[in-house]
């Protein structure tokens, strides 16, 4: 139960930040506006796919900064 909540909270706080207008959200929104649906949703993959990996990173680096 406990990993649902996490799941979902961490979900909530993600969209809460997402929405937010920031420098990345207003490239999207002009790259939109200047090329489409499509090649923006290929932009908003490669983004994706970035903050994934960086997510990654900071997750493995705070365990393992724990374990020493």
């Amino acid at each position: 139960m406990q990993i649902l909540i996490f799941v979902v909270l961490g979900f909530c706080i993600a969209s809460l930040g997402s929405i937010t207008p920031s420098f990345l959200n207003l490239t999207v929104v002009k790259y939109s506006l200047r090329n489409g649906k499509r090649p923006t949703f290929y932009l908003i993959a490669g983004y994706a796919t970035v903050l994934f990996f960086q997510a990654n990173i900071g997750l493995f680096g705070k365990c393992f900064n724990e374990k020493l």
